[in-house]
């Protein structure tokens, strides 16, 4: 559910904070009603609406704002590129957070934006959709969620659990003896969430092939014959193996190609394609011919640990995954 305001707490005050105040970028008619449903829908404020032609000069007259909300799919990435970087000219508290809705095929034009902290991309949304991005984008900072909304349910769910596991850890604590060092992880009161893998294998003389890989690829998407594709979801694992056969052929992979390869909707892929990279298993590379145009490749780190994962599976006498 989408908030209308938001309750903070100073100085033992309640304090109401209003809806964001938000700029409009458009190129049509249907794009700003689109754009001010999901600015109202939230109680905020439309402080102008401009196309693409006038944004710099309105970006260089606003004294304050929280967000910018781009929607125009009849003008080229690059244009809006070269208008949101008069943003660094706003004054305020913190800089503006950027909504892009861009079209599937425009992804590619954007992913720069993807790695910026302040900027979210949302493929094609509905205004709910656009809702929801602009309520988080302009929470204060220490309020902010560390997930998206209805991405990474598992990951939540396991830092829940582990935190449960730590409290009655330390319940059972209180009414039970100390047990000595070496016998304590294996007691009955080890709270480890799942079990450890076997020792990591060594890296293979000769890693896996190319033609393996893809096989691979290729067996998890006839899943989706048999099964609800949703079932499978797992973008990180899919983008790993993607970007892996792509290193083992020297070959480059855009972030449109990666979007494709995770098998979610797109806005859900570059979620994942930036927090991967946050982790230190992906890196991006400029394009040589291109300086605008972004490639995403594994890391040293993630291509070590897929090739050991290879030689691990190879001796646990299966790769069918």
């Amino acid at each position: 559910m989408v908030l209308d305001f938001v309750l903070e707490e100073v100085d033992e005050e309640i304090v109401v904070r209003e809806g964001p105040s938000v700029l409009l970028i458009v190129d049509a008619p249907e794009q700003e009603e689109a754009a001010r449903a999901a600015v109202e829908a939230l109680g905020g404020r439309v402080l102008g609406v401009v196309s693409p032609e006038g944004a710099v000069a309105r970006l260089e007259q606003q004294i304050a704002l929280d967000a910018v909300m781009i929607d125009c799919p009849q003008t080229q990435p690059v244009r809006l590129l070269n208008v949101l970087s008069g943003l660094g000219n706003i004054s305020g508290a913190r800089s503006p957070a950027i909504i892009v809705a861009s079209p599937v095929e425009q992804i590619d034009g954007y992913a720069s934006l993807v790695f910026n902290k302040n900027a979210t991309i949302l493929c094609a949304p509905e205004p709910a959709e656009c809702a929801v991005a602009l309520q988080l984008a302009c929470l204060p900072k220490e309020m902010r969620f560390n997930d998206s909304v209805g991405d990474r349910e598992s990951m939540r769910l396991r830092v829940i659990a582990e935190e449960v596991g730590r409290i009655a850890k330390a319940l059972s604590s209180l009414s039970e003896p100390e047990y000595p060092a070496h016998t304590q992880s294996g007691a009955v009161n080890d709270f480890m969430i799942g079990f450890r893998a076997e020792p990591a294998a060594p890296v293979p003389a000769n890693g896996p092939t190319v033609s393996e890989v893809r096989t691979i690829i290729r067996l998890r998407r006839l899943r989706d014959q048999f099964f609800p594709a949703d079932l499978f979801a797992d973008p990180a694992w899919d983008m790993l193996l993607d970007l892996f056969a792509a290193r083992l052929e020297d070959a480059r992979v855009a972030v449109s190609s990666l979007c494709i390869a995770a098998a979610v909707p797109p806005t859900t892929a570059l979620r994942w394609i930036k927090h991967m990279t946050d982790d230190g298993l992906l890196e991006r590379i400029a394009d040589p011919d291109d300086g605008r145009r972004i490639f995403i490749r594994l890391s040293d780190k993630a291509s070590e640990g897929m090739t050991r994962y290879w030689a691990a599976a190879r001796l646990a006498g299966g790769m069918w995954l």
